[in-house]
């Protein structure tokens, strides 16, 4: 997603399992406000920071356009403080691993740019762990005419395990080859509208993970770009990433994945959902560093109160005898 001062930005796309019912909750925080949905999209609960969509049945929707919705974002903001999202889905059964049902990404609010870039997250990775990079690859036909066809090469880093290539979701339907480390992306009878004539649906994008070598050395880079190609017109290299290897935070860190904030963006109180059932120590730092609450024995789960505290942005550390591990609140 492309995230323009004072422009409307597109955020759509779930991957969804059949079979189940539940609700998708989606918080938003930064300087961005609802505008309102697509047509033939689902209908939310309409809350000041979020969206709350309750679905019957996750196999009986279209999960290209169910969740699509518009954002307008402020006038008077470039690249700081960030848009971010965070997406909770909750099944009301059989959810066999409710950890992975949390996830939060930040945008960058830029001003005039280029349709066609690459975005990869997180930016910094810890030092001496196959983490995963995930990569983003956008889209826009800002010809004249419908694209019939769009193919994306994109060439790996050498430190990156093409091994682990994990395709994740697509704007439309993809075909994906995987030769060494090159990924071709395929898009066949696309038929992507011009931005003149059809500016909401002229856009796209593919999105996928793959693990880094472990081993590299503190201050090491990761660097990628793609092409684009619409029909038979000469490619459009998009920017280069550039992720940085960087310290571990602590005595040992776990992977990202094992911990969850929930909701975040919060309000009167979140919870930490965390695999590991010991007891934790947890402390809440301001953006200028001061501690402003801490919880000595936390059990996973348990409720923290942040009613007290003030709107904005803040650091939680959660330590105990083997690891720390920091993640970003946000309190609304």
């Amino acid at each position: 997603m492309n995230v323009i001062a004072g422009d409307i930005a597109q955020v759509y796309n779930l991957n969804c399992a059949s079979g189940t019912s539940g609700t998708v909750t989606v918080f938003f925080a930064g300087p961005a406000q609802f505008a309102g949905i697509f047509p033939g999209s689902e209908v939310p609960v309409v809350a000041p920071n979020s969206l709350t969509y309750t679905i019957a049945d996750f196999g009986a929707i279209d999960i290209y356009n169910a969740f699509k919705f518009y954002m307008t974002t402020d006038t008077n903001t470039l690249g700081i403080p960030d848009v971010c999202f965070t997406v909770n889905v909750t099944l009301l059964s059989g959810d066999l691993n409710p950890l992975n049902n949390t996830y939060t990404h930040c945008f960058t609010v830029w001003n005039s740019f280029d349709p066609n870039f690459k975005e990869a997250n997180p930016v910094n990775i810890i030092a001496n762990t196959a983490e995963w990079l995930t990569y983003t690859i956008h889209f826009q036909n800002t010809g004249n005419a419908p694209a019939l066809n769009i193919v994306i090469t994109d060439t790996l880093d050498a430190d990156l395990q093409e091994s682990t290539f994990t395709y994740l979701q697509s704007s439309h339907e993809v075909f994906t080859q995987v030769t060494g480390n090159v990924i071709k992306f395929n898009f066949p009878n696309i038929n992507l509208p011009d931005s003149i004539n059809d500016e909401p649906n002229s856009h796209g994008y593919v999105q996928y993970k793959v693990k880094i070598d472990q081993g590299l050395n503190v201050g090491a880079t990761i660097s990628n770009n793609a092409a684009i190609y619409f029909d038979f017109n000469a490619p459009i290299i998009t920017n280069t990433t550039t992720n940085l290897v960087v310290a571990p935070t602590g005595i040992s860190d776990e992977i990202t994945s094992n911990y969850q904030l929930i909701p975040n963006p919060a309000h009167a109180y979140f919870q930490i959902i965390s695999e590991n059932q010991s007891k934790k120590q947890v402390s809440i730092f301001d953006i200028s560093g001061k501690l402003v609450l801490e919880i000595k024995d936390y059990k996973s789960g348990e409720k923290i109160d942040t009613s007290n505290l003030d709107a904005g942005m803040y650091l939680v550390k959660v330590q105990n005898d083997h690891y720390i591990h920091t993640s970003k609140l946000i309190l609304n």
